[in-house]
């Protein structure tokens, strides 16, 4: 017997007669009925759902493509060994970077200078060593915190895209720094390692499953990566990375300088200079003589020295204040800087060097001043000597006789090797040669490497004065510098040993130079001479007679 049911859509509509006849034939309800659950076709039961490896914890753990295994200490040790390799590796990487960043504004050496033409790369390689760090990261919050089983994606990411390319920045590095630095072959060497085990991990736990090409390509990549490490690490142990790098070919050795070697030309000897912004490096010239030289308080320096540009040691005896007598035309010329005539010994005590009860000191030849100024220290007043025109163009040359004309022999009965150049005024006149001591503001002798930049190109991207094979040309430096009364202001002068510049010459009428000579003036501090660099200082790290130059 059929039962009409009332439909859930809605209350009945009273004026809907059909529904009123169905309402009316609906029985009473007697009780609840119980009725048996049928059995679903079996056209009608669902799929059994596969087994999905990724839903799988232990997915990383599964051998030959079977059930995986439960998580042992075994596994456990075996996952946290290949993490603790990637993170050594991205650990000698932020120590590459700091390495590097430890290079900037420092110029000194071939390695140096390989760095400085590479700017930015220290950035590059701390942004690829962050991206790994992101990836350890991202390993804990997914596979420990969120149970994902995305360990090997994670691991793959890390080593495609921050361990690879950590690695072949610090290969770049390598190549130019060689065994100067340890981080960047570290580094190189530990990306290799952790590519070695990583693919052959893999090779082995996945080999059943893994198609052909697969197979070959893990074979490839950890043989590849093991050769290359073996191969570096033997040419670094011996020191044979040069084979590779060709270093010799550009003849610059790999000096672990620690300053700039700076030659001085008009004095035929090497500094060890700083790069520094702020101030100068003073330096004082060591004496030609190891025992000083016995003065009498009357001994002038042109009497004593002859024509010098050279230190002395020198050894005044007491009392000179007491026998000096200005009126017997025995006058200190100078202040600070003195004329050639002057007594050394009083002009000493003037210039504070020594005292009235003698000792030792040092005194400096140098070039002549525009003007002897006159003024009164220490119990003695010299007096003033106008010689040209402060300001005034002069003429710096060479004299014919190659070793000088001081008649003073260094140790060992030597003649003096040092060229004294020649100052002539505008109207051909000498002027006279100084001495001062080294001890005045206005007098100290220094090296002052203010900065360094690389050559600016033109529009062909050619820079003039960059030779072909020797990189450091291609850098350019801003010198002051003071020593023997020549001086250079802002200077700029181009590394490397470039060719002589002609200072050292008195131009004449129509006379046709291969470089310009320098432009001098003469001032009351000495002679300045503009667009001199090249022919007064060399800045060079490649020398074969540059010794290191350490950090003092």
């Amino acid at each position: 017997m059929s039962t009409p049911v009332l439909p859930f859509d809605g209350p009945p509509n009273s004026n809907d007669d059909s529904q009123s006849r169905v309402l009316a034939n609906r029985p009473v309800p007697q009780e609840l009925a119980i009725i048996p659950s049928v059995s679903p076709s079996p056209q009608a039961s669902p799929k059994p759902k596969e087994y999905d490896p990724r839903t799988d914890i232990a997915v990383w753990a599964v051998r030959g493509g079977g059930k995986p295994e439960p998580l042992n200490w075994k596994l456990f040790l075996e996952g946290l060994g290949l993490v603790t390799m990637a993170g050594i590796d991205n650990v000698l990487a932020y120590l590459t970077f700091f390495t590097v960043r430890a290079f900037h504004g420092r110029l000194y050496n071939i390695v140096d200078l390989h760095l400085t033409l590479l700017p930015g790369i220290d950035i590059v390689l701390l942004g690829f060593a962050l991206l790994g760090t992101f990836a350890f990261i991202m390993m804990v919050v997914l596979v420990e915190c969120f149970k994902l089983p995305v360990f090997h994606e994670l691991m793959n990411f890390r080593l495609f895209f921050s361990g690879m390319p950590c690695g072949i920045i610090c290969a770049i590095l390598l190549y130019y720094s060689e065994r100067t630095q340890w981080a960047p072959f570290a580094t190189v060497a530990g990306v290799l390692c952790t590519t070695f085990v990583w693919c052959l991990h893999m090779r082995l736990r996945y080999g059943k499953t893994l198609n052909v090409v697969s197979k070959i390509s893990l074979d490839i990549s950890w043989f590849v990566a093991l050769l290359i490490v073996a191969s570096l690490s033997v040419l670094y142990a011996t020191d044979q990375l040069k084979v590779l790098t060709k270093s010799d070919e550009i003849g610059c050795p790999y000096a672990p300088n620690e300053r700039m070697p700076v030659f001085a030309l008009p004095l035929q000897r090497w500094y060890c200079a700083p790069w520094d912004e702020d101030e100068p490096m003073m330096i004082s010239r060591p004496p030609v003589n190891t025992k000083p030289v016995q003065l009498s308080c009357s001994d002038s320096f042109i009497a004593a020295f002859g024509i010098s540009i050279e230190p002395h040691a020198i050894e005044c005896p007491v009392g000179c204040l007491r026998t000096f007598s200005p009126s017997q035309g025995t006058n200190v010329v100078g202040c600070g800087v003195y004329s050639v005539d002057s007594p050394i010994c009083v002009a000493a005590i003037h210039a504070g060097a020594l005292t009235d009860t003698g000792g030792q000191a040092v005194i400096y030849g140098r070039v002549g001043v525009s003007h002897f100024q006159r003024c009164s220290r220490n119990s003695v007043t010299s007096v003033d000597r106008f010689i040209t025109q402060s300001g005034g163009g002069v003429s710096v040359t060479q004299p014919s006789s190659g070793g000088g004309s001081s008649p003073f022999l260094a140790s060992g009965g030597r003649r003096l090797a040092v060229t004294v150049p020649t100052v002539l005024d505008p109207l051909g006149k000498q002027v006279p040669q100084a001495f001062h001591f080294n001890n005045d503001e206005y007098t100290h002798e220094f090296v002052w490497l203010k900065k360094y930049e690389k050559v600016a190109a033109d529009n062909t991207g050619y820079a003039a004065g960059v030779q072909d094979g020797k990189p450091w040309t291609q850098i350019e430096a801003t010198v002051s510098l003071r020593f023997a009364g020549i001086e250079l202001e802002d200077e700029k002068v181009r590394l490397g040993n470039s060719a002589p510049q002609q200072l050292f010459v008195q131009p004449r009428p129509g006379q046709v130079f291969d470089a310009k000579p320098a432009e001098c003036q003469i001032r009351e501090s000495g002679v300045v001479c503009t667009g001199a660099g090249a022919a007064v200082v060399q800045l060079d790290f490649c020398r074969k007679e540059v010794k290191e130059c350490p950090n003092k």
